[in-house]
């Protein structure tokens, strides 16, 4: 595929090399001595076809080998071979990015613009730039990328002939993963990123620490989330690059620390509110008592114990609900102070006490 340097006049078609040309563009396969592949491929199944069944040269493998596009890579690249453009300045372009450019142009025969030797496998083949070898300022390539979107393997379509390449690695990274407190334990997360020379951001995916996740397309759409423990916020963005692949892109600076704010224990209260006394039968002094307990903040009332006053104790009465109701019948008439001492554990089982009293007086004598 050599570059037509007669004096033609722009727009004028004309048979080059056995291709027609037109302003400046090709319209039919290489089928010259100059194609590495006779006649191209106008697919990448087509192309690796051709590679391993095409009897007019058995030299495809090792040739393509040496240029980036071994045997194991087939497959690969019958499925993922993008379709692109190679500029008269050496650019190759796919989807509209600048994915790098040819540095040379190979095909088989030595003349005035294939001038620099290229040594394949004991054979010789000849080389030059794109723009004083090919005869139009454009052509269709089929571009292979490696897993990281960096071009990998460039193949001009119509003709077969490889390209000694400089690939522009795409640009990607996560950069910084911002904070604001909302609230105690609530923040709101966003997250800045870089994607260029072809990368382009896909989503952003938080992890908080706890088990939960969150995804978002947009990198500049906040997030909360409201935390119920000490944790580590990272967040992975996901980039897609040349060639399709989908990669990660994460780092020191997408990983902060949420120190939880636990709220204070709670202030455990417990008082007796009331102890009264009722008098049940005077002839016997039998007396019902009732002690009521109040608690809050996680106070428990465990227990009472009655001093009647008479030398009689009772001890370990298990309250029902917030009271203790107990009967005592005094032996003898006279004045007596009642004590009744409550026992309470706080939220963390620390033990305290309450006491009420109330007075019986002038206790009647029996008939």
């Amino acid at each position: 595929m050599r570059k037509a340097l007669l004096g033609t006049v722009l727009g004028l078609v004309m048979t080059v090399a056995g291709l027609m040309v037109g302003s400046g563009q090709a319209t039919a396969a290489g089928c010259d001595d100059y194609a590495i592949m006779y006649c191209g491929a106008s697919s990448s199944s087509q192309f690796i076809n051709k590679v391993n069944n095409d009897g007019r040269h058995n030299d495809h493998k090792a040739i393509y080998a040496d240029f980036g596009l071994v045997p194991s890579q087939y497959g690969k690249f019958v499925s993922s071979a993008k379709q692109g453009t190679i500029r008269e300045n050496g650019d190759i372009i796919v989807d509209g990015t600048v994915v790098g450019r040819s540095t040379m142009n190979v095909g088989r025969v030595h003349d005035s613009n294939f001038t620099q030797p290229v040594i394949i496998n004991g054979q010789q083949y000849w080389g030059g730039p794109f723009g004083s070898t090919y005869h139009a300022n454009t052509a269709d390539v089929m571009v292979m990328f490696n897993d990281q979107g960096v071009m990998q393997f460039a193949v001009i379509s119509s003709c077969g002939n490889p390209q000694r390449i400089v690939p522009n690695k795409p640009v990607y990274s996560c950069d910084n993963l911002r904070q604001t407190k909302v609230d105690k334990n609530t923040y709101r997360f966003t997250t800045a990123a870089t994607a260029a020379r072809g990368a382009e951001v896909v989503k952003a995916v938080y992890d908080f620490g706890d088990g939960q996740t969150k995804t978002v397309t947009n990198l500049a759409q906040p997030v909360e989330h409201t935390f119920k423990k000490d944790s580590k916020v990272r967040v992975t963005v996901y980039v897609k690059v040349p060639g399709g692949n989908v990669v990660t892109a994460s780092g020191p600076d997408c990983i902060t620390q949420i120190t939880f704010q636990a709220p204070p224990p709670p202030n455990p209260q417990a008082q007796c509110t009331s102890l009264t006394a009722a008098l049940l039968d005077q002839t016997t002094r039998n007396y019902r008592f009732v002690v009521t307990a109040q608690v809050s903040g996680g106070a428990k009332f465990e227990s009472a114990d009655f001093d009647f006053g008479d030398s009689t104790v009772m001890r370990g009465l298990v309250p029902n609900g917030d009271r203790v109701t107990v009967r005592h019948a005094f032996n003898e008439a006279g004045n007596y102070t009642i004590t009744a001492t409550l026992h309470f554990t706080d939220s963390s089982g620390q033990a305290a006490t309450a006491t009420c009293e109330t007075r019986v007086s002038q206790v009647a004598v029996a008939a």
